[in-house]
């Protein structure tokens, strides 16, 4: 009777406190059919942990599942607690019983319930939550963190949040769409590898995921997304480089650039030289044959451009090699064109832009013990 009338007791409250916390969410009604509601019972605190970080642990728990928007309402011990206490909860339940707990979710109308315990052993503190899924009275998910504080744990709890959700936001699909300003970086949700960029729309779990987004040489992006059931998200990540990888960048990039000029100077040195010695080789051609012409017509004549001045045979022997010596300059001139544009295109093409990482300017910061705490500032 006593536990009857317990449960009692909390359908009535539970209707007229759960209804008015529902009533404060503007979703549409279609989306809210959608969306399970979770209660987050109270934290058993341990081992000489205080209740006060017991319920700061519940409030973040509380607070990440409601940003997530993933669930139609959040129902937290503190908004229970004219209802039902956690040492009442301990009278009416006992300690691990699935089925009682069942029994006060379904009284609050939720779909899923969040419990957990934070104790301490020696110097660590163990944080364990599960999530029961009310209908079935089972718990279908588990997640446990160690850390050495108690602010460790508070930065913790969002991630051990997300992760412990997820089972129950599985059927409540969401599509991700991640763009990364560098190609080949893994791309992570969750701590789990989804694949790298550029990496095609991802199907998620509604709710709040961590995504990670590395690449050997640049600094780990980690941010927060929300996915929200059947639309679409779209996140740009813009990866920083590293200091080391900044200055090894640029480095090669003025290297490379620097031979991209010098072998565009050497292709238009050698284009000028080719076409002043094919057309000095064509002069030449035209006055050897003149000569020749003179010569045959009994010779004797004046030309300028014979060595003696007048044309005889010594005059077509000279200019003869002359037009040879030019003809083959003018071909080997090709050839440093050929050379000298392979070379620059080549450079041009597939060198790194020394502009590419213009935007970020590094800083170093010295730390004791001689190391160097380096930032990159991006200036739009």
């Amino acid at each position: 009777m006593e536990r009857r009338g317990w449960s009692m007791a909390l359908r009535w409250a539970a209707l007229v406190g759960v209804a008015g916390i529902a009533g404060a969410g503007s979703r549409a009604v279609a989306q809210e059919e959608e969306m399970p509601a979770l209660v987050v019972m109270d934290f058993q605190a341990a081992g000489g942990v205080s209740e006060k970080v017991a319920q700061d642990v519940v409030r973040q728990v509380v607070t990440t599942a409601s940003a997530s928007e993933a669930f139609r309402n959040v129902v937290s011990g503190e908004d229970i607690q004219s209802m039902l206490s956690l040492e009442a909860q301990k009278q009416l339940c006992g300690v691990g019983s699935e089925s009682c707990l069942a029994e006060i979710g379904g009284a609050l109308g939720a779909e899923f319930m969040v419990t957990g315990t934070l104790s301490k052993t020696g110097k660590t503190l163990v944080l364990q939550m599960n999530l029961l899924a009310v209908n079935e009275a089972k718990v279908i998910n588990r997640v446990s963190r160690k850390l050495k504080s108690e602010a460790e744990i508070l930065d913790e709890v969002p991630r051990a949040t997300i992760e412990l959700l997820a089972k129950a936001l599985e059927g409540k699909q969401g599509t991700l769409v991640v763009s990364v300003s560098e190609a080949g970086a893994t791309i992570k949700v969750d701590g789990t590898i989804r694949g790298a960029s550029p990496m095609g729309p991802l199907q998620i779990p509604a709710g709040l995921h961590l995504l990670e987004v590395e690449k050997t040489g640049f600094i780990t992006h980690k941010e927060q997304v929300k996915v929200v059931v059947g639309q679409t998200t779209a996140v740009s990540v813009r990866l920083v480089p590293s200091p080391d990888f900044l200055e090894a960048y640029n480095s090669r990039a003025r290297t490379y650039r620097t031979f991209a000029w010098i072998g565009t100077g050497v292709a238009a040195a050698s284009l000028g030289s080719a076409i002043y010695f094919n057309l000095k080789a064509d002069a030449i051609q035209d006055d050897f044959a003149q000569a020749r012409s003179d010569l045959e017509a009994g010779g004797g004549q004046s030309n300028p451009n014979c060595p003696g001045g007048t044309v005889d045979r010594a005059c077509l022997q000279s200019l003869a090699a002359e037009g040879l010596t030019a003809q083959n300059i003018g071909n080997l001139s090709w050839i440093g064109v050929g050379v000298g544009g392979a070379a620059a295109l080549y450079f041009w093409v597939f060198g790194d832009d020394p502009d590419r990482y213009r935007e970020f300017s590094v800083a170093a910061a010295p730390l004791d013990g001689g190391a160097y705490a380096s930032v990159a500032f991006v200036f739009e």
